[in-house]
């Protein structure tokens, strides 16, 4: 069946080039903006469009509002300033497409916008995190599907990979979203003083503590706890833990008796606690009480195309807080962000195109402007170390392997015969943008002709 396109415009017209485009999916127009605006949240829609020409600033709340109730929102550009673009594109808007659009943007818009991952990534963008990858998409729609339940989420990946979002879209779309979200880091708190900051503790209960505290626990009432690296908590505390998990209550330091706790856990590590508890580093049994729902978020470097995108996001995110006018990445850049194998993550990305942000003196990141390792890229970060044509047949090594850049420059050559030169069909065949495989192909010196 065809998914549903909504579009908010007092000009029905201005869209039926988007209609011809899609014509595999049924398009219905709202030119009153609050009949709309209540279908938009009543019914279930693919995609909702929403014409610029309702008012700039209004569009901006509206998209805030639309992402908000779950909406995959594509704002229909005008005459809108970089600013507010940035703004829209901040408060969710899965796109901005200007009107009116090329036949090619459409067509890309529906292989990249109307996937079957449209509405859960769209759900994610309105909690601020990016990515299309099969794996990452999985790892949040099982939190989603789980989120309503009582059972203990353990979530595993490395670090800067995301854990505490995926713990926040956990307590979002559970029954507790309005009670208190805490988080504890175990390995940021001294083991001396985790006690303390779990459970809380009387006046009097040691020396200091000259009046009562609430713990973690008791904060988090009714509503989630998320006890981040877990992996580093001690086997003393570890029991502690779990008889929490186990009786639903609490002591604080000092006495007072036992007092009733209703939290839902989610905790998380960047280690193996299977392996760690076979090493008897971790009790078997808090592991199993923690282990109801497991959910390993797959590392940056597998997660394919996402690293463009979350570079795109963070430069919109930060040209906005320092008001700079920078709005793209070099060919080049992009192409050494796309080739670095990030072993610190998100989190390292985001450190690296913030820092991009602020050096850059014109409206271009380029390859300068980026930190040397990342130049450098590991094996493959600039088009210097991607021989194309003849030449890349004498990089075969006597073990008969050949570099990744090679394998990659070939693979984008099959899909462009497979598509008949034609990119859009290449892109979708390979599984990225039409945007992204423009750019590898100039990274490598091709064109859809030289396959």
């Amino acid at each position: 069946m065809p998914g549903r396109i909504l579009a908010l415009t007092p000009e029905p017209e201005a869209v039926r080039c988007v209609a011809d485009a899609l014509g595999a999916f049924e398009l219905v127009t709202e030119a009153g903006l609050e009949a709309g605006l209540a279908r938009a949240r009543r019914e279930r829609w693919a995609v909702v469009l929403l014409d610029t020409a309702v008012g700039e600033e209004l569009a901006a709340e509206l998209t805030a509002r639309l992402t908000a109730a779950g909406r995959c929102v594509v704002v229909l550009d005008r005459t809108m300033s970089p600013a507010l673009r940035a703004e829209v594109l901040r408060r969710g808007a899965a796109e901005v497409v200007s009107l009116p659009p090329g036949r090619s943007e459409l067509a890309a818009l529906a292989a990249r916008v109307l996937g079957p991952a449209t509405e859960l990534d769209c759900r994610l963008r309105a909690h601020g995190i990016v990515g299309r990858s099969p794996r990452f998409l999985a790892a949040f729609e099982l939190a989603m599907r789980v989120a309503p339940t009582r059972a203990t989420v353990l979530v595993q990946g490395e670090t800067g990979t995301g854990k505490e979002l995926l713990a926040r879209v956990v307590h979002a779309y559970s029954p507790r979203a309005a009670r208190p979200f805490v988080a504890v880091n175990c390995a940021a708190v001294p083991e001396s003083l985790l006690e303390a900051e779990l459970f809380g503790y009387e006046r009097g209960a040691f020396t200091g503590a000259s009046t009562r505290r609430v713990g973690r626990f008791e904060r988090a009432h009714g509503g989630t706890l998320f006890l981040d690296e877990i992996g580093d908590m001690s086997p003393a505390m570890q029991a502690k833990v779990l008889r929490v998990l186990q009786e639903r209550e609490i002591e604080r330091l000092g006495g007072g008796g036992p007092r009733p706790v209703d939290v839902r856990v989610v905790a998380a590590t960047n280690r193996d606690l299977e392996r760690e508890t076979e090493a008897g580093r971790f009790r078997v049994d808090l592991y199993y009480r923690l282990a109801v729902v497991v959910i390993t978020l797959p590392a940056l470097r597998e997660r394919g195309d996402d690293a463009g995108l979350l570079a795109d996001h963070f430069l919109r995110q930060f040209c906005r807080e320092y008001n700079r006018r920078v709005c793209r990445f070099s060919d080049e850049a992009y192409a050494a962000l796309l080739a670095y194998p990030w072993p610190g993550n998100v989190r390292q990305l985001q450190n690296v195109v913030e820092r991009a942000v602020l050096v850059c003196p014109g409206d271009t990141i380029l390859l300068e402007h980026l930190p040397a390792r990342i130049r450098g890229g590991g094996s493959a970060a600039t088009p210097e170390v991607a021989p194309v044509g003849r030449e890349a047949e004498t990089l075969a090594r006597p073990d008969g392997l050949l570099p990744l850049v090679e394998v990659e420059r070939r693979h984008i050559s099959r899909a462009l015969a497979l598509a008949g030169g034609r990119m859009g069909r290449a892109a979708q065949l390979l599984g990225i943008h039409r945007n992204t495989l423009r750019r590898k192909l100039q990274a490598y010196g091709m064109t859809p002709d030289s396959r």
